[in-house]
C-alpha cells in the first residue's frame, strides 16, 4: 500500500527516519498510543502473525502501537523502533468486510518491509515508471519510489505468506483513506497525486501476484516430486524475499532428493520431514555418492533458516534428519533432542514435539535399542502422530499399507482433459514469467472459457522439452471431482474416496494431499479449499 516519498527530509517532520503513509500538514506532536482497546488487540494479532511469518529475529522487532491521531494512517519509526497504525485507518480496513484483516495485513506488511529490507537497493527500478506523467517528480523522489514500491509488493507477499487472502484492492483502499481523512487529491510536492499513487500501487500489485504465483508453483512442484524445478522457483523468490520457511523448504528439497539415492535396506523408516511416503518404500538402487553433497547442502539451508530465527524448531528437526541420513548419529541426536525437542516444548509446538520423538525413535533403532525406539514411537502416537504408527509397524516387522499409486484419468476440472491440453497448450503471453534463460512459467487464466473457475499453470523447460501442467480450481469453483468430492470436504472424506495419499506438504493455505495426478489443498478449519489435476511429460 504505497506511501511513496513518505520519508522526504523536507516533509513537515524533517525526520528521514520516519516512513509515513500520508503526512497531514502542520505541527507534529508525540504519538499517544492506544493499548487497551479491542481494535488494538485485533491489529496487534495481525501484526504478530506477520512477524512470525517473516521469521527473521536477527534484529529487534519493532513495537506495535495504535493511535487516535488522524495524520499518518500508518508509519515506521526507525529511531523509536516502532510501527504504528491509526485507529481511523483500522476502521477503513474493516470497511472491506471479509478482506478487512487482509487489508490491514497488507498495510502493516508494507511498514514491516521498510524495516526488514533496509532498502539497500536503489537504482534501476524507477525506470519501470518513466512512462508515467510524474516523470519529473519521480526524479525528485526516486529513492522513495523504489523503497515504497518494494514495500508494496513484498509487504503484500508477506501478508500472503502469513495466510491472509490476496488483497488486490489497494487503489480503492487509497480512495477510501483519502475520503475518510479528508485529504485533497494533491498532498504537496513531497507526494505524488492520489491518481499517480494508485498507478504505482497497481504495478506493485502485479509484481506481488507474480511472486505469489511463483511461490505457489514452487510448493506444487515440491509436492509432486519435481525437486529440481521447485528449487529454481524457491531460489527465484529468495533473490527478493528471504524467510526462514523458504530456506527450510529448500533444505527439505535437498533431503528429499538425497533420499531417492538411498536403498530400501539403508533407510527403513519414514522420516518426519519425508513428505513423499512412496519414496522411502521404492525399489532398491545403487548407492549414489551425490547424496552426501545433497545432504550437506540441505544442512546449509537449514542453517540459513536458523540464522534468521535461532528458536525455529522445525529447522533443527530437519537438520537432525539430514545428519541421521549422513550417519552422524551423535550430531543427529543432539539436534533432535537438545535443540528441536527442547525448543518445541518451550514454544508449545506439539507437532514438532511428536516429530522429534519419531526421529529419536528412528535414531534409537539405528543404535540397536528397539525398546527405546518403541517408547519414542508410543509417545508420538499418543500425540496423534500418524507417522509414528507407521514407523512402529516397520520396527515390529508388520506389513505397512502402501499409498494409492493409481492414476485417476477420469478427473476433469472445467471439463478440461489435461492430457489433451498438454498436446497443444494455450496460454496468455502477458502472464508469462521467465524463471531462468530456458525455463518459463506460463498461465492460462480461463482454460474453459471466460466463465471458467480454474487456472492452468505450465512449467516449460525449453532445453529438455519438458512440460508440467497443473490445473487448479479457483475459490469460486462449484464443481466436484469424479468421485464426488467438493469444497469443504475433510481429509478423511478425501482418503475414503481416493485412498492414502502418496505425499503431504505444508503451505500457507493448509496441507497439500498428493496423489498420482491429483492435488488437494485442505485447510484444517475450512476443509477442502481447492484441488488440481497435474501431469508431467516430454513434448
Amino acid at each position: 500500500m504505497a506511501d511513496h516519498n513518505d520519508t522526504d527530509p523536507q516533509s513537515s517532520s524533517n525526520d528521514p527516519g520516519y516512513f509515513r503513509y500520508t503526512d497531514r500538514p502542520g505541527e507534529h506532536e508525540a504519538v499517544v498510543p492506544i493499548m487497551d482497546s479491542e481494535k488494538y488487540r485485533q491489529a496487534k494479532a495481525v501484526y504478530d502473525r506477520l512477524v512470525q511469518a517473516k521469521g527473521d529475529f536477527r534484529y529487534p522487532i519493532p513495537e506495535f502501537v495504535m493511535s487516535r491521531d488522524e495524520r499518518m494512517v500508518a508509519w515506521m519509526d526507525y529511531d523509536g523502533l516502532q510501527i504504528g497504525l491509526e485507529e481511523k485507518a483500522y476502521d477503513v480496513c474493516q470497511n472491506f468486510g471479509g478482506l478487512g484483516d487482509a487489508a490491514m495485513a497488507t498495510l502493516l506488511g508494507h511498514e514491516l518491509t521498510h524495516y526488514y529490507e533496509k532498502h539497500a537497493w536503489r537504482r534501476g527500478f524507477a525506470a519501470n515508471f518513466q512512462d508515467l506523467d510524474i516523470g519529473v517528480k519521480l526524479d525528485k523522489i526516486r529513492d522513495n519510489v523504489l523503497n515504497e514500491t518494494q514495500a508494496d509488493y513484498l509487504g503484500g507477499f508477506l501478508a500472503y505468506s502469513a495466510g491472509y487472502p490476496v488483497f488486490d484492492q489497494t487503489p480503492d483502499f487509497m480512495t477510501e483513506i483519502y475520503k475518510a481523512y479528508g485529504f485533497p487529491e494533491e498532498l504537496g510536492d513531497n507526494y505524488p497525486s492520489l491518481s499517480d499513487r494508485q498507478v504505482l500501487a497497481r504495478r506493485s500489485g502485479e509484481r506481488m501476484k507474480q511472486l505469489i504465483t511463483i511461490f505457489d508453483m514452487a510448493n506444487w512442484l515440491n509436492a509432486i516430486g519435481s525437486f529440481a524445478e521447485a528449487k529454481l522457483y524457491y531460489r527465484y523468490i529468495l533473490r527478493e524475499y528471504q524467510s526462514r520457511e523458504l530456506y527450510n523448504n529448500l533444505g527439505i528439497l535437498y533431503v528429499r532428493e538425497a533420499l531417492e539415492k538411498f536403498t530400501t535396506e539403508e533407510v527403513r523408516f519414514l522420516f518426519p520431514l519425508e513428505l513423499d511416503l512412496a519414496t522411502m518404500r521404492g525399489s532398491s538402487r545403487e548407492v549414489d555418492p551425490a547424496r552426501l553433497d545433497l545432504l550437506r547442502e540441505a544442512i546449509l539451508q537449514f542453517d540459513y533458516a536458523i540464522s534468521m530465527d535461532p528458536d525455529y524448531a522445525p529447522a533443527y528437526l530437519n537438520k537432525a534428519c539430514a545428519y541421521t541420513l549422513l550417519g552422524d548419529i551423535v550430531r543427529a541426536k543432539f539436534y533432535a533432542e537438545t535443540e528441536a525437542l527442547h525448543r518445541a516444548v518451550g514454544s508449545g509446538n506439539n507437532k514438532v514435539v511428536s516429530d522429534s520423538e519419531v526421529l529419536l525413535g528412528i535414531i534409537a533403532s539405528l543404535q540397536q535399542d528397539d525398546a527405546s525406539a518403541q517408547d519414542y514411537f508410543n509417545k508420538a502416537m499418543a500425540k496423534n502422530n500418524t507417522l509414528a504408527g507407521v514407523n512402529k509397524d516397520i520396527l515390529l516387522g508388520k506389513p505397512v499399507q502402501s499409498p494409492e499409486q493409481d492414476r485417476f484419468p477420469e478427473e476433469r476440472i472445467d471439463g478440461i482433459d489435461l492430457l489433451d491440453f498438454s498436446e497443444g497448450p494455450s496460454y496468455d503471453e502477458d502472464l508469462s514469467l521467465a524463471i531462468t534463460d530456458t525455463m518459463s512459467l506460463l498461465q492460462n487464466p480461463h482454460p474453459g472459457g471466460e466463465d471458467s473457475r480454474s487456472r492452468i499453470f505450465i512449467h516449460y523447460n525449453a532445453a529438455q522439452s519438458l512440460i508440467i501442467c497443473i490445473q487448479m480450481t479457483d475459490p469460486e469453483y462449484t464443481g466436484e471431482t469424479a468421485k464426488g468430492i467438493s469444497r469443504g470436504a475433510t481429509t478423511g472424506q478425501i482418503v475414503e474416496q481416493y485412498g492414502e495419499p502418496i505425499g503431504r506438504l505444508g503451505s500457507p493455505r493448509g496441507d497439500i494431499l498428493v496423489y498420482s495426478n491429483l492435488l488437494f489443498l485442505v485447510d484444517e478449519q475450512k476443509g477442502l479449499e481447492s484441488w488440481a489435476t497435474y501431469l508431467s511429460q516430454n513434448l
